[in-house]
């Protein structure tokens, strides 16, 4: 340590005393803002480097250089899979299941339009493509022409919120020697996510649509991902080794939107049967959800046996919009 750094210690007092002229009423205010400088810096000292940059009145004001960089990565590709995919990131003639619960009370086929939320993160991105003719918010109620009452908007990606948080504060040990597995890897956001953001030695998507598993070959060599992203052409059904490998597993909304309900039940149990004691799996919605709808009890299968829930904790630094995306999210541990 040189003359002109501080020890923790000295440190602390200096935060004391910058804290003691703020007015007591915006000492919450102040605080938040000292721990998303805080967060900042240490994913920045993780990556060799010290450096903040800083955007004035913007989201991410104190996002470290280093993740900056690799956020600017996952701009390019969101860029290539809008050229490449249609508004709604599904495959031609796909079948989508209308999705189940009181959330969704009164969606109908004919009032909701799928909209990727990795293609189309935020309103802004959605009103530059209305305008530009490729989305619409309204349908006609008599024709269908989709002019005269809004849409319903339903996206089966992660949202950049929910994938942020996941890689910034629910995986947070070395996953160096780890494997990751995202089952219903689709457009691949999760697998670019896990590249970028850990250091995880094997990362594999199983996707059973192999207009998917092109798309997502082709992203992972462009962007230079192959040496630790494979993507399998497969029903997890048919993986079952590949399937107990896996150290961290994502299913988000996997089965739901595009699985026969009547299949749901059988691949339910064989994913839980087939998950090694303390891996952890990462889903949306949650498992409890999932059965609910599918009509899966505990008397004919119980999940608590297979899984322990781990508690998702929420940081104050979020606010409100992003709170409800991450509160999608459910963490469980295999026993």
């Amino acid at each position: 340590m040189n003359d002109s750094e501080l020890s923790v210690e000295a440190f602390a007092e200096e935060v004391k005393k910058l804290l003691s002229k703020i007015p007591k009423n915006e000492i919450p205010t102040a605080s938040e803002e000292l721990i998303k400088m805080a967060i900042a810096a240490r994913e920045e000292t993780q990556n060799g480097e010290f450096e903040f940059e800083f955007d004035v009145g913007g989201d991410s004001k104190y996002t470290s250089v280093a993740k900056r960089k690799k956020l600017r990565t996952l701009d390019k590709i969101r860029d290539m899979l809008r050229d490449t995919l249609p508004p709604d990131g599904l495959a031609k003639g796909e079948k989508v299941n209308m999705p189940f619960g009181q959330e969704f009370e009164g969606f109908t086929e004919e009032n909701t339009m799928h909209v990727d939320s990795f293609l189309y993160p935020n309103e802004d991105a959605i009103d530059e493509y209305c305008e530009k003719g490729v989305l619409s918010r309204n349908y006609c109620t008599k024709c269908g022409s989709r002019d005269c009452k809004e849409l319903n908007f339903l996206s089966h990606s992660i949202t950049d919120t929910q994938a942020d948080f996941i890689f910034s504060n629910l995986l947070t040990d070395d996953l160096k020697d780890k494997i990751i597995i995202d089952v219903g890897s689709r457009i691949g956001v999760l697998l670019y996510n896990s590249f970028l953001f850990t250091d995880c030695k094997n990362i594999i998507g199983i996707e059973f649509n192999k207009y998917f598993v092109d798309i997502q070959q082709s992203v992972s060599k462009k962007f230079k991902m192959t040496q630790r992203v494979n993507v399998i052409y497969s029903d997890v059904r048919d993986k079952a080794e590949i399937l107990k490998s896996g150290d961290v597993i994502f299913l988000n909304n996997v089965f739901e939107a595009f699985v026969v309900r009547e299949s749901q039940k059988d691949i339910w149990k064989f994913v839980l049967n087939s998950l090694k004691p303390g891996a952890i799996l990462i889903t949306i919605p949650s498992i409890q959800q999932s059965f609910a709808d599918i009509e899966l009890h505990s008397e004919e299968f119980d999940w608590n046996k297979y899984l322990e829930e781990k508690k998702v904790e929420i940081p104050a630094t979020y606010d409100e919009d992003e709170k409800y995306d991450i509160d999608a999210l459910h963490c469980y541990q295999v026993k």
